[in-house]
């Protein structure tokens, strides 16, 4: 029996789960782990909880907590959006009631991420096939969904992490998106916007996704359609918020109430900064040069392999990147250089803005 290519991908998908949790607990199981935050939440020491807690480290144990709680019991917590914990909480009725509750928190939370995981494989092949075009689309989209089953942040996307459900909901939302481009689909619209905006009840960049159904509107000429669907992406954000408000801030009294209470402040913001410091090029510092170390290999291999795969299925762009074209801008075969009519002793400075110009034109014809 030959299997699909959604199968081969599914298959490959579950199997570098099957081999990352291996390592990842194996390693936990023979090395001191880093960080030992797993082990805080009540059985982390016994039964199930002995062998899968190092999976809830780091923000694990902050999902986990909120599940258990089913909301939040500081301030600090609330940089941990609700979409995992509410799966997690949903999920756990499935399970068997004997199991230690805790327990089932934990095992709940490693099948949804896990599970999401191979399922957003195989929508980000199916979403390649859907937005791809040319003779090389289904072998783009079918590489591109292996290269994903093998991810850099591979034991992010098993542990109790929010990364493989995010993907799950963006990758499906999208695909419900550009299958209607051919035609409006009112109910795939819909169901593609509450996806997308589940994705942002997940991560707080869930919100980045509206502007996909903005470009659908304005291309398609239906903007007064998509407006309501982009609000209600952009909804649970704005309910979180609001939420963060009732909890913290209280009217009339400012000894009472948090710091970004005041204006238009949200406690997103004032926690990433306030207790994780994380900003604007914050984790730019000499501190950090070892991590930047580590990731130029990877970095390397990916805007090469970026490069290398517009100059082979972008003729247009190869061709006005070709050296012909850079030193002789006034041949025919200069795409658009020609109007510069500058010739080949001039300086890099000069020529670069027709570069990119030419550049910028032949992507466009892509």
């Amino acid at each position: 029996m030959t299997l699909s290519i959604s199968a081969k991908i599914a298959l490959s998908a579950a199997a570098s789960r099957v081999l990352c949790l291996s390592i990842g607990l194996l390693s936990a199981r023979y090395l001191h782990p880093y960080d030992t935050s797993g082990n805080i939440y009540p059985g982390a020491q016994d039964g199930l909880g002995r062998w899968l807690s190092p999976l809830a480290y780091w923000d694990g144990v902050y999902f986990l907590r909120t599940a258990e709680i089913k909301g939040y019991g500081y301030e600090h917590t609330h940089a941990f959006f609700p979409g995992l914990p509410i799966a997690i909480n949903l999920f756990e009725g499935l399970l068997p009631s004997a199991m230690p509750r805790m327990d089932r928190l934990l095992l709940s939370g490693l099948l949804i991420t896990n599970i999401s995981f191979v399922v957003a494989a195989v929508l980000l092949y199916w979403l390649g096939l859907a937005v791809l075009s040319g003779d090389h689309a289904a072998s783009i989209a079918y590489y591109g969904a292996l290269f994903f089953a093998i991810p850099m942040s591979n034991i992010f996307m098993s542990a109790i992490y929010t990364e493989s459900l995010y993907c799950l909901l963006t990758f499906g939302g999208l695909l419900l998106l550009y299958s209607t481009s051919k035609g409006h689909h009112t109910g795939a619209l819909v169901s593609s916007a509450v996806l997308l905006a589940a994705a942002t009840l997940t991560r707080s960049n869930g919100t980045l996704n509206a502007p996909f159904f903005v470009s659908y509107g304005i291309h398609n000429r239906c903007i007064l359609l998509v407006i309501p669907l982009v609000l209600l992406i952009v909804l649970p954000m704005v309910v979180y918020l609001h939420y963060a408000r009732s909890l913290y801030c209280y009217d009339g009294d400012d000894l009472a109430s948090r710091p970004w209470c005041s204006g238009r402040g949200n406690v997103y913001s004032y926690i990433q900064k306030e207790y994780w410091h994380v900003g604007l090029f914050d984790y730019y510092t000499p501190k950090n040069i070892p991590n930047f170390l580590l990731a130029i290999p990877s970095m390397t291999i990916a805007i090469t392999a970026v490069v290398r795969g517009l100059l082979v299925y972008c003729p247009p762009l190869r061709k006005a990147l070709s050296p012909k074209a850079w030193l002789h801008a006034d041949g025919a075969d200069a795409v658009h250089f020609a109007v510069c009519k500058r010739s080949s002793h001039h300086a890099f400075a000069d020529r670069l803005p027709s570069l990119l110009l030419a550049a910028r034109e032949a992507l466009q014809r892509c």
